[in-house]
């Protein structure tokens, strides 16, 4: 009888170690052939002081983002994405224009045509099941269909058209990275137990954003995560600013994840950014929040 108890006594405390301390998985995990979709509006704010000048301006960019997974070998998912809609309302006082890459453009309407192309192309992506970018395999395809039509662009409206396209599509594919692996920045590398934190840095541009996660909880199927970052220039070797202008900033996140794909439900984002020119001439503040469109 006491082996007995013993066991069982045993048994419950192993039962109760698994589930306070099992992990919980979090990767990518997509069915092939079906279509996910990734729906955000970003308000950004920003403020510009040039010499005793100051200008404020609004940027409000509403993005819908449909995911195939075409195949997966191992760890290596080869997906379908699209650009499908992208609206962007600039609003400045000496500009002001309304975007939507949905809409067909009209004949004189260059920058349009140009989101036009963008939103039609399927991208061929390659990354891990951890959201971790490793190549698109028609990039330069579509690289060499945008040059194309900047080419055939009027003279008088070519330079104007390819600066703001610069702006508002990935004309670098370093640009494409950046504007897909923020999507899955809060990946773990291991499984993780509740309140448990891990970090996933990102370096975009010569920027480097230190991000610091927190699994808060898991309700069924939904694993809740808050998060926190510090955006900064990196350095050169010998600690001197990397350019003329010094980057810093931070930004808070939550996320609601399904676990079973690994993609977000919900997400909010409050990012603050300030970046000061280090000869005197000026600074720019970009104040900008994400929240998911359900």
């Amino acid at each position: 009888m006491k082996n007995l108890r013993l066991t069982l006594t045993i048994s419950l405390v192993l039962f109760c170690s698994n589930v306070l301390f099992s992990g919980t998985p979090i990767k990518l995990n997509l069915t092939n052939g079906k279509t996910y979709w990734l729906k955000n509006v970003t308000h950004q704010k920003i403020h510009q002081q040039v010499g005793g000048n100051q200008m404020s301006f609004d940027l409000d960019n509403k993005s819908s983002i449909s995911i195939k997974q075409l195949n997966r070998k191992d760890d290596t998912l080869t997906l379908e994405v699209r650009f499908d809609t992208i609206c962007l309302n600039i609003n400045t006082p000496m500009f002001k224009k309304d975007l939507n890459s949905a809409v067909i453009a009209k004949k004189d309407e260059y920058l349009e045509q140009l989101m036009n192309r963008y939103s039609k192309t399927s991208f061929i992506v390659k990354f891990t099941a951890l959201g971790k970018y490793i190549s698109c395999e028609n990039y330069k395809a579509f690289k060499a269909d945008i040059k194309t039509a900047i080419d055939s662009i009027p003279a008088a409206q070519k330079d104007m058209t390819k600066n703001l396209a610069n702006n508002f599509l990935p004309l670098k594919e370093e640009k494409f990275q950046n504007a897909l692996e923020p999507m899955f920045m809060y990946i773990p590398e291991k499984e993780v137990a509740v309140n448990e934190s891990w970090e996933t840095p990102l370096v975009q541009s010569g920027i480097l954003i230190s991000n610091t996660f927190t699994l808060v909880s898991v309700e069924k199927n939904d694993a809740n995560i808050s998060g926190k970052s510090v955006i900064e220039d990196i350095p050169t070797n010998d600690g001197a600013q990397p350019n003329d202008k010094e980057t810093k900033g931070t930004s808070t996140s939550e996320f609601i994840i399904n676990i079973n794909t690994g993609l977000p439900i919900k997400e909010h984002i409050k990012m603050n950014i300030t970046m000061k020119s280090s000869k005197g001439e000026g600074n720019t503040e970009f104040d900008t929040t994400i929240t998911t469109i359900e």
